[in-house]
């Protein structure tokens, strides 16, 4: 049996394929690349691999300013960076894939002042 949704996979990552859940990746390689849009324009995006993953992520505006103040200005650096990948509601009702930091080893709750 053959599922049109697996033979026509789209190779980039959505809201949908997290499954609701929020994951732990590691990036494997970011860069630039032209990208074509829905309207038929081409738009230069970063596009980030992750390891052990098939699909990619092609970061929007505020996708790419969470990263790079995770892992910095230049995507040559972020191979090898560790964070989170969640589901997120948008102001227009759809999801979208959040990125999030790792938290900081920052020793046990007890010790953090409040």
């Amino acid at each position: 049996m053959a599922r049109v949704s697996e033979i026509y996979a789209s190779p980039w990552l959505r809201a949908d394929d997290l499954g609701g859940k929020t994951i732990k990746v590691k990036i494997a390689r970011a860069g630039a690349d032209t990208v074509s849009q829905s309207d038929g324009s081409k738009e230069q995006r970063i596009i980030v691999d992750f390891e052990g993953k098939k699909k990619r992520l092609i970061l929007n505006r505020t996708q790419g300013a969470t990263l790079a103040a995770i892992a910095g200005d230049d995507t040559e650096n972020w191979t090898g960076v560790e964070l989170y990948l969640t589901p997120q509601p948008t102001n227009n009702g759809k999801l979208t894939v959040a990125i999030m930091p790792l938290p900081t080893d920052e020793g046990p709750e007890s010790e953090i002042p409040f």
